[in-house]
């Protein structure tokens, strides 16, 4: 819709200009401060009636589906959301309006606003990840590093199963268990968890030299208001982690509390919600 707005926008005055009743109109008592705004009013209406009615649509299909329901705070961010777009596609509009009053041709125009709109929208945000990389490179442990740590961790695994030889009672089915937790643990937090760290970090230095264009500025106040933005990847992350420690801590717990005596920070009675 950023470069819907600027196909409404590029011919409000040039068209004029060459058309000549721009001209006509201004031979008039008409104050040309009340031209520009009553370009501005009828643009940002048009354009609130198209965004209106498309989140209107996005709403109703997220109010009829059964796996989601939306709370009164989910509600008030959807409208803050709509609030920040209007605000967004009205910039592209008043650029619009300025390179418009500027120009004499509206194929001038035109041409003018869409280079403006890529380089905002395409070229600067997209560069980011290139300036970052070139400023501030960031070190990305490779697949073969990571197979390399997982193969080890595994060994360590392996070795201890060993050690417990055969599992022929409760207590050593428990020892497995204890052993097969430890190692998802340490699997999870020194191979997993510190790339997803790193990418992250990365993604936050992207995301900030984004906000050079308005597109990135957009997209940084939605996605938090649509809680999607890094830090909440960041608990959803930790929300998971400390999720699956409570489950198997509750299975292991299940399974052998009645053969084998639990460590207290283990006896999880209920399985987490």
């Amino acid at each position: 819709m950023s470069l819907l707005v600027i196909f409404f926008a590029y011919d409000s005055f040039s068209g004029e200009k060459e058309q000549g009743t721009l001209r006509q109109s201004l031979a008039n008592s008409l104050p040309r401060w009340k031209v520009v705004m009553g370009k501005l009013l009828g643009g940002f209406g048009t354009i609130t009636v198209f965004l209106a009615f498309s989140m209107l649509v996005a709403s109703l299909i997220v109010s009829f589906y059964p796996r989601i329901q939306f709370t009164a705070d989910d509600w008030i961010r959807v409208f803050l959301i709509f609030f920040v777009s209007i605000q967004y596609l009205a910039v592209f509009y008043t650029l619009g309006i300025m390179v418009s009053i500027i120009t004499n041709r509206s194929a001038a125009t035109l041409l003018v606003l869409v280079q403006l709109w890529i380089v905002l929208t395409i070229v600067v945000p997209n560069g980011s990840s290139l300036i970052i990389q070139l400023i501030n490179p960031v070190k990305i442990p490779t697949i073969e590093e990571m197979s390399i740590q997982i193969a080890k961790i595994n060994a360590e695994e392996n070795k201890e199963h060993n050690e417990l030889g055969i599992v022929n009672t409760n207590e050593k089915a428990y020892q497995r268990g204890i052993i097969n937790k430890k190692y998802s643990e340490k699997m999870y937090s020194q191979v997993y968890l510190p790339k997803s760290n790193i990418l992250t970090r990365e993604a936050k230095q992207v995301q900030s030299t984004k906000l050079l264009s308005p597109t990135g500025i957009y997209e940084r106040i939605v996605s938090r208001l649509a809680k999607t933005d890094f830090d909440e990847y960041d608990f959803f992350q930790q929300g998971v982690f400390n999720y699956w420690k409570t489950a198997s801590a509750y299975n292991l717990y299940s399974t052998f509390s009645e053969h084998v005596e639990i460590p207290e920070e283990l006896q999880v009675t209920e399985s987490p919600v």
